[in-house]
């Protein structure tokens, strides 16, 4: 009888064993709306920093980005409070196109057209430097890495840079 019991949990111990090793990762349709929340919840503190650069914190900013881009984030906050610069207004997602993803979700390649209309640059002395020309709408690319990140988790945005003009997906267009 002890051998019959011992059997039978030597299998359901192999049976869930088996079971674990062949869950799949999440789809790719959770790994872009994941990545989507990631800029988004970026975006948002883009657009609160820039509005008060002097309020900038990285560690809001390494919640969802990787040091290099939290600090090149934050150089940016530093020289805009430095000269009394400041946003008005919001920048908005107008578009979001994932381009690629790895087969095991660790990495994520997206572009992005975000737009600038609704934000004005602010002076100190309270007047309007928005470059007149700026188009009303920017291409950005975006890759995501989730072996980045502390937990390995969360996917981080590890690489964020206007888009080129030779740009194949671009979501402005």
């Amino acid at each position: 009888m002890l051998g019959r019991i011992t059997s039978g949990v030597a299998l359901a111990s192999m049976a869930a064993l088996v079971l674990v090793g062949c869950t799949p990762g999440p789809s790719e349709e959770e790994v872009v709306g994941e990545a989507r929340a990631t800029w988004e919840q970026f975006l948002g503190h883009l657009n609160e920093y820039s509005a008060n650069p002097a309020d900038a914190d990285r560690q809001q900013l390494m919640r969802v980005a990787d040091p290099a881009v939290a600090d090149g984030q934050m150089q940016v906050f530093e020289q805009a409070s430095a000269a009394g610069i400041h946003a008005e207004g919001a920048r908005v997602t107008a578009d979001f196109t994932a381009v690629q993803s790895n087969d095991n979700a660790q990495t994520v390649s997206a572009v992005v057209c975000v737009d600038v209309s609704g934000e004005r640059v602010i002076a100190a002395d309270g007047t309007d430097v928005t470059d007149a020309d700026r188009p009303s709408q920017v291409a950005y690319e975006l890759m995501f890495d989730r072996a980045d990140s502390e937990d390995d988790s969360n996917l981080l945005i590890t690489s964020y840079a206007e888009a080129t003009d030779a740009l194949a997906e671009n979501p402005c267009s």
